[in-house]
C-alpha cells in the first residue's frame, strides 16, 4: 500500500522539555526511557506527545519530518477519524507526556473553557492557549502530589497543630472553619473560599505578615524533636528554595496524595494543586494554559487563581488498577482523552482495533514487533507510535515482557464500542 493511504504506524520523535524541577542525572527517568546518556546537570522534566503547537512530535516518514499538527491539519480525516474531526476539528485533541519530577511544580490550577477563552484575550501574553487542560496523572512509580482542598475537619485539626498559622489567618476565618464543619456543602464551599482568599491576598496586601509567619512557622517545625510529618519536611525543604512564598502554606490546606505504580488522579478544572516528586504519564486536554500563584518563579496571577477555584474540600478519587487485570482504562469525565495501559508478557499477542480513533502508543519497557496488513516494524522501550484512525487493526507480538500506555479520543455515546 502507498503511504497516502495512512493504514500503517507512523514513529514519533518528541520535545523533551529542560525545565528546571526535572530529574537529573542516575535518576532521571526520561533520559533512560529513551535509552541515552543524561548530560551532566541537566534536567528532565517531560517528554511531550502531541500536536500542540509549542512543541509538536516530528512525524517520521519515508521522504520527510512533519510537524505532527501540520501533517494532521493536512489530512484530519485519515489521521483523527471522522468522529474526532467532527468534534474537535483538525487538531489532535489531547497531549500525553511522560513526566518526571525532583522537586515540586508551582501551586496551580486550570481554567474551564469559557475562563480560558476569557484570559487568552484578555491576557494572550500570560495565557497563549485559548482551550481549557484538564488532565489526568499516572503514576509510573510513585507519585506525592497535593490536590484539592482538605475537609474541614482536617483543616481544623491542622489549625490546632500548627499554632504560628492562627494569626495569618485571623480568629474570624478559624471561627468559620469551627463552624462549617458539619454544615452544608455549600456552606463549606464558601468557608474555603474565605480561607484561601485571606490567605493569598492577605501575602500580596501585607508581605510583612507572609514573612514573619513563614519565619514562626520555620522555627516551631525545626523546634520539634522529629518533624511530625511529611508536610513538615517539604516545608522546611521549600523554605530553603522559595524564601517568603505564600505556596509554601498550602502544604497544609491542601490534601496531600501518594500515588504507587498504576494508580491515577483525575484533576479537573479549578482543581488546585502540585506534584511534589515522582514519576508519571500525564494526559491532557491539548493545551498548555496554567494559573499559578506560588513556588514558582514564573508569572503568577493570585486573582485569578482565586476567581476560577471550585472550593470543593475531600480526598480527591483515585484509579486504581486491578492488580489481575494486565489491561486498565482510565477514562475521566472528559471528552478529549483517555488513557489504556496494558501489560503483555513475552511471546504474546495482542490484536488492537482502533474503531477509527487515532492512537498513541508510548512503549515504557520492553521490545516487539508491530504488525499490520502487509508490513512490520520492530518497536523498543520508549519509542513512540502514532496509529491514524484509518488504520482498523494491528498486532503487538511481544519478544519480551512489554509495557505500555496508550492515549486516544474516547468514544463520542453510542457511536463506538
Amino acid at each position: 500500500m502507498t503511504e497516502r493511504t495512512f493504514q500503517r504506524p507512523y514513529l514519533l520523535q518528541n520535545t523533551v522539555q529542560h525545565y528546571a524541577w526535572g530529574m537529573r542525572g542516575d535518576r532521571a527517568l526520561i533520559p533512560r526511557l529513551l535509552g541515552m546518556q543524561a548530560e551532566s546537570g541537566t534536567p528532565y522534566a517531560e517528554l511531550w506527545m502531541g500536536g500542540h503547537p509549542k512543541a509538536p512530535s516530528q512525524v517520521q516518514m519515508d521522504k520527510q519530518t512533519l510537524p505532527l499538527n501540520t501533517w494532521i491539519a493536512r489530512h484530519p480525516l485519515d489521521i483523527l477519524g471522522f468522529q474526532c474531526y467532527n468534534r474537535f476539528g483538525d487538531r489532535l485533541p489531547f497531549l500525553f507526556k511522560v513526566l518526571s519530577a525532583a522537586e515540586a511544580l508551582s501551586i496551580q490550577a486550570h481554567p474551564d473553557k469559557v475562563q480560558a477563552q476569557k484570559l487568552h484575550d484578555q491576557h494572550p501574553q500570560h495565557y497563549p492557549d485559548d482551550n481549557h487542560k484538564p488532565e489526568i496523572a499516572i503514576a509510573l512509580d510513585r507519585l506525592t502530589a497535593l490536590v484539592g482542598f482538605r475537609s474541614l475537619p482536617e483543616l481544623w485539626s491542622m489549625i490546632q497543630s500548627y499554632p504560628p498559622f492562627r494569626p495569618y489567618l485571623g480568629q474570624d476565618v478559624i471561627n468559620l472553619i469551627y463552624r462549617s464543619q458539619h454544615e452544608s456543602f455549600d456552606k463549606q464551599k464558601h468557608c474555603l473560599r474565605m480561607l484561601y482568599t485571606r490567605v493569598m491576598r492577605k501575602a500580596v496586601d501585607d508581605q510583612q505578615a507572609l514573612s514573619e509567619t513563614l519565619q514562626a512557622m520555620e522555627n516551631y517545625i525545626s523546634g520539634k524533636n522529629h518533624p511530625s510529618a511529611d508536610e513538615d519536611n517539604y516545608f522546611l525543604s521549600l523554605r530553603k528554595k522559595y524564601g517568603d512564598d505564600v505556596g509554601l502554606l498550602s502544604l497544609f490546606l491542601l490534601n496531600r496524595i501518594e500515588l504507587q505504580n498504576g494508580q491515577g488522579v483525575f484533576l479537573g478544572p479549578g482543581i488546585p494543586h502540585a506534584y511534589l516528586q515522582g514519576n508519571i504519564v500525564e494526559c491532557m486536554a491539548n493545551s498548555d494554559n496554567v494559573v499559578r500563584a506560588g513556588l514558582t518563579p514564573k508569572h503568577k496571577d493570585t486573582e485569578t487563581l482565586l476567581n476560577i477555584l471550585t472550593y470543593e474540600p475531600g480526598f480527591p478519587k483515585i484509579y486504581t488498577p486491578d492488580n489481575q487485570n494486565t489491561h486498565t482504562v482510565y477514562h475521566p469525565p472528559v471528552e478529549e482523552f483517555a488513557v489504556e495501559r496494558y501489560q503483555i508478557k513475552a511471546d504474546e499477542a495482542l490484536n488492537i482495533s482502533t474503531y477509527n480513533r487515532v492512537q498513541i502508543w508510548l512503549t515504557l519497557r520492553g521490545q516487539g514487533t508491530l504488525t499490520w496488513p502487509h508490513d512490520s516494524m520492530i518497536i523498543n522501550q520508549g519509542q513512540v507510535v502514532l496509529i491514524p484512525a484509518s488504520l482498523n487493526h494491528f498486532t503487538w507480538h511481544s519478544q519480551e515482557n512489554m509495557e505500555f500506555y496508550m492515549a486516544t479520543v474516547p468514544p463520542s455515546q453510542g457511536s463506538f464500542p
